[in-house]
């Protein structure tokens, strides 16, 4: 069972990671969580932490808007990103 000490990231090895995140890929994240953050209070939705359903219905959203596989990856991991991080 997991206790929650198990969800948490100590400030070092959060900086580690940050590290190794190019500065593009930071700010191109900072972008899609915005979005989706926006998305969400739209929607009347929670961002954090989102509910699968939730992550599901902002990238069809984003589909929609005619982003491409890619912009989809990037945003599903940004997502991902910060959900971790929090």
């Amino acid at each position: 069972v997991w206790q929650a000490i198990d969800r948490e990231i100590d400030a070092t090895t959060e900086e580690a990671i940050r590290a190794g995140v190019p500065a593009n890929t930071r700010r191109a994240y900072a972008r899609w969580i915005k979005d989706f953050e926006r998305w969400c209070r739209s929607a009347g939705r929670v961002s954090l932490p989102a509910t699968p359903e939730t992550l599901a219905s902002y990238i069809a959203s984003v589909k929609d808007s005619g982003k491409g596989v890619s912009s989809l990856r990037q945003a599903i991991a940004a997502i991902r990103s910060h959900h971790a991080l929090s």
